[in-house]
């Protein structure tokens, strides 16, 4: 398994959390908040890791702007 599975699968799991706490807390409750910003951090992991994979787009022959 690679890094951006596992992450994906992170990901899934804590947005699972996210979601149960929003329904026995609500919005607002700092519980949910706080998760809501570990989701937030996974997911720009996941974001900084998809980057990384891409490869640089080629021009398709046309020249750039001067």
């Amino acid at each position: 398994m690679n890094d951006r599975y596992l992450t994906n699968i992170k990901l899934e799991v804590e947005r699972e959390k996210l979601h149960n706490l929003i329904k026995h807390h609500g919005l607002a409750h700092p519980l949910v908040i706080k998760q809501s910003q570990f989701l937030d951090q996974i997911i720009n992991e996941y974001n900084n890791k998809s980057k990384k994979c891409k490869h640089p787009q080629v021009n398709d022959g046309l020249k750039s702007p001067k």
